[in-house]
């Protein structure tokens, strides 16, 4: 049985849109105005009643019953796609990290998002959301979300301690981390992970000593005592 199950669950969606309009300016995604719009309606409604609403209404064509056989096909796409790399995908990232894969079993659920892809990696039911569209491009996200599970369970709490980082230098570091998928997965990710422009000089501090060592720790310490000066 794989470890990932790809599933529709409408409340976890709709926690998604309120991620991204959180997130949405440190991001730094392109949306359009329809969807500017739509965040914007979100963030000046009274309640969650009120955006649970809006989000219905943004949303209802891919919920529709009349959908239902196209988001049956998208599911057994992505569980047929990725069954055919995960084996491969755990054994890079537990030779990487050194540890063992965190979880017995990860959701990825499909989001109606414009843009960006939130998660939460702890608790029972670990999930992390991906397009809704029948494309390549989630096998990207997949890898990508799933790779900071490996830092949140292994890594986080430990740098944090002991360089005394804050919230922000730590998502720096684990959105930077990514960039080892383009030099050790790239016989299976469909497109270069690029990561954000801000975090363009930490990714090559990443690649460099990653290249020189092969051990993530040297290149975690190295980004950590960088972060300090």
């Amino acid at each position: 049985m794989s470890k990932l199950i790809f599933k529709i669950d409408k409340k976890i969606d709709f926690q998604n849109h309120l991620i991204q309009i959180k997130w949405r300016n440190k991001t730094g995604f392109k949306y359009n105005k329809k969807d500017i719009d739509y965040f914007e309606s979100i963030e000046s409604s009274k309640n969650v009643q009120e955006q649970w609403k809006k989000f219905e209404e943004y949303s209802k064509d891919f919920y529709s019953e009349e959908n239902k056989s196209n988001r049956d096909d998208i599911l057994s796409f992505y569980q047929t796609s990725w069954g055919e790399i995960e084996n491969i995908y755990i054994n890079k990232m537990e030779e990487i990290h050194k540890n063992k894969f965190p979880y017995k079993i990860i959701y990825g659920i499909l989001s109606t998002s414009p843009g960006g892809w939130g998660f939460n990696l702890g608790g029972e039911n670990p999930w992390f959301v991906c397009p809704n569209d029948k494309s390549d491009r989630f096998l990207k996200i997949a890898m990508h979300e799933i790779m900071h599970g490996f830092f949140i369970e292994y890594f986080r709490e430990e740098y944090k301690t002991k360089f005394d980082l804050n919230d922000n230098q730590l998502w720096d570091i684990q959105e930077s981390l990514t960039v080892l998928l383009n030099i050790e997965l790239s016989n299976i990710l469909p497109e270069p992970d690029l990561g954000y422009p801000q975090h363009k000089k930490i990714r090559e501090e990443v690649t460099q000593v990653w290249l020189e060592t092969r051990n993530i720790n040297d290149v975690l310490d190295s980004l950590c005592k960088n972060f300090k000066k």
